[in-house]
């Protein structure tokens, strides 16, 4: 990108998405409403009980009602409201890594979502309405080039599914 008046220490909205540059980094992050819409749509608010992680694999069935349900496919209109806010979670990844393997659990059900499917997206919205606020920041190295350093949690055939690693 070329430094123009919308990439300034100001922060400036940019295709969806804000970005703000100083001396020492660059930061990105989508529009709070934007979120707060992902959120809204799943029936979340923000200030609801939120989980500290991503992680899909511990979602269980809490009633033995919903327990005969979780392998059964969506309704029609479930299944529609399925795949849209899949594909809302995708629109974050760029600026949100750390939601990366989870929506990749999710766009996996995508054909043919479950009820347990439905319960990964809820909890994948609880962890986001507790993180609203996290930004992608990108920071010159101290030689002065752009460095990206990434942190990754590997687990090799954790896939219990396919037993391919996924990393």
């Amino acid at each position: 990108f070329k430094q123009g008046d919308w990439l300034t220490a100001k922060p400036s909205r940019f295709l969806g998405k804000w970005l703000r540059r100083t001396d020492v980094c660059m930061e990105m992050w989508h529009d709070r409403a934007y979120m707060m819409n992902v959120l809204h749509e799943v029936g979340l608010q923000a200030v609801q009980k939120t989980v500290g992680s991503p992680k899909l694999g511990d979602v269980t069935p809490l009633t033995a009602e919903e327990k005969q349900m979780w392998e059964e496919p969506l309704g029609h209109s479930q299944h529609h409201a399925f795949r849209r806010a899949v594909g809302q979670l995708r629109y974050i990844l760029p600026e949100r890594f750390d939601l990366a393997y989870s929506v990749w659990m999710l766009s996996r059900d995508l054909a043919q979502p479950t009820y347990q499917s439905w319960a990964r997206r809820r909890r994948l919205c609880r962890y986001l309405a507790g993180t609203l606020d996290l930004r992608l920041e990108l920071s010159q190295g101290s030689s002065r080039s752009l460095q990206i350093e990434v942190y990754v949690d590997s687990d090799f055939a954790g896939d219990k599914v396919t037993r391919k690693s996924v990393s």
